[in-house]
C-alpha cells in the first residue's frame, strides 16, 4: 500500500526479458504453463484466505455471542440485575477493615464452593504473588453462627431458606480454614 515514485519498475523490460530469454531458452517454452500454474496457485491462495477470512468473522461471531451469554448469565458488579442475579455481600468474619467487603452480582445457581473459588482468585489477582496458596473457606449466614453451609449448597437454595425476607444486598461471611 505504499505509494510508488514510478510505475516504471512494473511494466516488462524487453532488454531483460531479451537477456534472460539467451541465458535459458528453454524458459520461453515453459513460460505459458508456468503463468498457468502461478494463476492457479494464486487463485487457491485467494480462495483459502477468504474461506479463512469467513472462518475468522464466524469464529468472532461465535466469540461475541459466547460473550453476551455469559455477561447475561453471570453479572459481575456493577451490571445490571436480572431474575437469575443475586447481589451479595462477601464479608471476613475477622477483620475489622471494611474494604476487605467484596460485593458482587452472581448467578443463583452458583454455589458456596464457587463463591470459594471467586475469593482465591480475588486475592491471588492482588497480591500478584507466585507463592499465593489457595485456601478452603467457611461460609455462614450470621457472624454468630457456628455451623457452616455446606459447600455444595446453591445460593438460590440459600436464599429461599434463609434470606427470604431480608433487605439487599444479602451478607454471606466467610473464614478460612486453617489446618
Amino acid at each position: 500500500r505504499k505509494k510508488l515514485i514510478s510505475k516504471r519498475c512494473l511494466r516488462r523490460d524487453q532488454n531483460i526479458d531479451a537477456l534472460i530469454s539467451k541465458l535459458f531458452p528453454v524458459r520461453n517454452d515453459n513460460d505459458d504453463l508456468l503463468i498457468h500454474n502461478r494463476n492457479k496457485y494464486a487463485k487457491k491462495a485467494i480462495g483459502t484466505s477468504l474461506s479463512s477470512d469467513d472462518e475468522q468473522q464466524q469464529q468472532q461471531q461465535t466469540k461475541d455471542k459466547k460473550k453476551k451469554r455469559i455477561s447475561e448469565s453471570s453479572s459481575s458488579a456493577g451490571s445490571i440485575p436480572t431474575i437469575n442475579d443475586i447481589e451479595l455481600q462477601l464479608k471476613p468474619m475477622n477483620n475489622v477493615n471494611l474494604y476487605a467487603t467484596r460485593k458482587i452480582l452472581t448467578p443463583l445457581n452458583a454455589t458456596i464452593n464457587h463463591l470459594s473459588k471467586f475469593i482465591n482468585t480475588r486475592m491471588k489477582l492482588e497480591q500478584q504473588n507466585s507463592t499465593f496458596i489457595e485456601q478452603e473457606y467457611q461460609w455462614f449466614i450470621n457472624l454468630t453462627d457456628d455451623i457452616p453451609i455446606e459447600n455444595t449448597l446453591t445460593l438460590d437454595k440459600l436464599l429461599e431458606q434463609h434470606w427470604n425476607n431480608m433487605p439487599k444486598p444479602y451478607n454471606i461471611f466467610y473464614r478460612a480454614i486453617s489446618h
